[in-house]
Formats: C-alpha cells, sequence, structure tokens
C-alpha cells in the first residue's frame, strides 16, 4: 500500500516540474476547488512523515483538480508529447478505484500517528509523556483492528464519494482459478474486498511496525530519558525508569556500588536548581561533574552515543536521483497504470 503513496509522489511531482502543468493546475484548483484549504499539492516526503501526511491529505482533496488537470493536458494537443502521455497514463491511476481507497485507508491510518510524531520531533523532549502516546497509540490501533468493520465501512463510503467526482466506479480484480501476482479472495462483495486486502493488512503492518519500533527494550531506553534534570523533577518514577536501563549497561559504570546514592543526590541537586535544569542530554552532560556524578556521567554519554532516528540518509541523494533519473519512461507509467486497472 505504500507503493502507492510513491505513487502519489510522482503524480506530485508531475505539476512540481513544470510551471506551465502547475499554473494549469492551480487555474483548476480555482474553478473545481475554490473551498480547499489546500491552493496547492505538497510533495509526499520520503523522510518528513507529517509532510507526507498532508501531502495525502492535500492530495485527497484536490483530486478533482488534479484529476481535471491531467485530462486537459492528455486531450490538449498544444501540450508537448510527452507531457500528454504521462497524463495519460496518470489518467488511468488515479481513476483506479483501488487506487482511491487505498489512499483513503493510508491517509486516515497515518492520522492518528500525526500527535506521536510532533512529540517525538521536539528538541525539548518530555520523555514520560511520549512513553505514554506511544502506548496510547498502540491501543488505539488494537481498539480500531477489533471494529475494523465499522472503520472501513465508512472509509468506504468516502472513497466511494471521491471516485464518483471523477465518475469512477467501485470495482474489484476478478476472481481467478489460480493468482500469484496479487490478492485473489473469492469475495463477491466489493467493500469487502477492500477490507481483507487493504484495511486489515495495512492495520496488521501497522502494529507490527510499531510493536517492532517501540519493543519494551525500546521504550525501556526512551524511559531512561527522565534522568535529564528537567524530567525528574516533575517525573516521582524517574529513578525506577533509569535504573531498569542501567540493567543493560551495568558493567560500563565506572563505579557501581555508588550508583544509588549518585541518583539521590542529583535528584536534591536539580531540585535546588530547577530555574536552571537543562532539558537536554547535551546540556545534562555539559553540567555533570565527572568527579561528583562518575556513574550518571557515563549513562548520559551512552544515550548521547544511542541513535535518535532510524530515518534513511537519503535526503542529500534524492535531489540528484530526481536530476539524473527523473525522467520516467512512459512505458514504466503504463505499466503502473495497467497493473491498478487490472
Amino acid at each position: 500500500m505504500m507503493d502507492h503513496v510513491q505513487i502519489v509522489s510522482f503524480l506530485v511531482n508531475f505539476f512540481n516540474d513544470s510551471p506551465k502543468r502547475l499554473e494549469d493546475l492551480s487555474t483548476k484548483i480555482s474553478e473545481l476547488c475554490p473551498t480547499s484549504s489546500f491552493q496547492k499539492t505538497i510533495n509526499v516526503c520520503r523522510t518528513r512523515w507529517i509532510e507526507r501526511t498532508d501531502g495525502l491529505e492535500a492530495f485527497i482533496e484536490l483530486y478533482p483538480a488534479i484529476v481535471a488537470s491531467f485530462i486537459c493536458i492528455k486531450e490538449d494537443v498544444t501540450w508537448n508529447y510527452k507531457s500528454r502521455g504521462d497524463a495519460s497514463a496518470y489518467v488511468a491511476i488515479c481513476c483506479s478505484f483501488k487506487f482511491i481507497i487505498t489512499l483513503i485507508i493510508v491517509r486516515k491510518l497515518l492520522d492518528y500517528t500525526r500527535p506521536l510524531k510532533k512529540t517525538l520531533q521536539k528538541v525539548d523532549q518530555d520523555f514520560s509523556k511520549a512513553r505514554k502516546d506511544v502506548e496510547n497509540l498502540k491501543n488505539t490501533f488494537k481498539s480500531l483492528r477489533i471494529s475494523i468493520d465499522i472503520s472501513h465501512t465508512e472509509w468506504y463510503e468516502e472513497a466511494v464519494s471521491i471516485a464518483a467526482t471523477t465518475n469512477t466506479m467501485p470495482s474489484k480484480p476478478r476472481t481467478c482459478g489460480q493468482q500469484t501476482q496479487r490478492d485473489n479472495h473469492e469475495v463477491d462483495d466489493i467493500s469487502e474486498y477492500c477490507r481483507i486486502t487493504c484495511s486489515i493488512p495495512f492495520l496488521d503492518h501497522i502494529l507490527i511496525q510499531l510493536d517492532s519500533l517501540f519493543s519494551l527494550e525500546n521504550l525501556v531506553l526512551l524511559d531512561s530519558f527522565s534522568i535529564i534534570p528537567s524530567n525528574l523533577i516533575s517525573d516521582k518514577d524517574w529513578r525506577k525508569k533509569v535504573k531498569e536501563f542501567v540493567c543493560t549497561y551495568q558493567n560500563d559504570l565506572p563505579e557501581p556500588r555508588y550508583f544509588y546514592a549518585e541518583l539521590d543526590m542529583w535528584e536534591v541537586y536539580w531540585k535546588n536548581h530547577s530555574d536552571s535544569a537543562p532539558k537536554t542530554i547535551s546540556d545534562s552532560l555539559q553540567k555533570c561533574d565527572d568527579h561528583t556524578f562518575p556513574n550518571i556521567s557515563t549513562i548520559l554519554r551512552i544515550l548521547c552515543t544511542l541513535p535518535v532516528t532510524t530515518c534513511t540518509c537519503k535526503r542529500s541523494m534524492q535531489h540528484v536521483h530526481a536530476k539524473y533519473y527523473g525522467g520516467w519512461s512512459l512505458k514504466w507509467h503504463c505499466h503502473v497504470a495497467h497493473s491498478l486497472r487490472y
């Protein structure tokens, strides 16, 4: 399903890469979506997840104008051959009901993750709150999984409504005797087919990813940030959280016998100096006396060396890729359109 998000990125770039196409789209937006909160499409960025959610929201809201612009470019002989060919392939993609229902489902489920994304991207992080947000998100998705029939019905109705703006009828691939290249469930009802092949698999995928990213080990690591003075002042359970983390790095402490005494001294010191309590690991390390708090200093150094994100390092290469390999062939576009259609 995330392949469809990548396709949205191609569709958006089709307009953003040409001022002339972008002007045509702006005209269609003014005519067909005058009350929209978006006046232009947003790139569905790979490494900026909030922008990815906003990009899907903008694309769906501007969907009638986007399709109208593709059709206009496709049928207007004044456009060059490549623009007309690409637009023709993109019309087939956009008018596929599978494409529409997939975008609705992805956007609806990613909307639940938006608050956590914002929480985890703050500079002065409240990790105790982040831990609660993670648990709440997991529980929300589990509850949603139990009542998936109700939620899917709402998503399906919205997809049907959006599809009607381009005269796209709900449809599903035909059921074959033997099929190995796509889902081949023996279900006649289109909504039920979409529930089985789209809603449930993507929701299960999110739950698996959340369990992987925020496993018990990772949550213990997240709790360990309560050692930051600004956090420990407001968290009465901060000692317990730090102790669980230290169990993993017991052998790295220079003077483990004095660890618990250091925790008491660390708390008393910063509660008496709350006005200047640091809010980040780096600031905490700078204000930590190695001689007075050797064990805590070691813990802070360990936390400073832990990776803060799992994002891929591709931002600098994306520009190169777009510059030299951005000209996707018409044959590839037609292949995508054909696979979505059949």
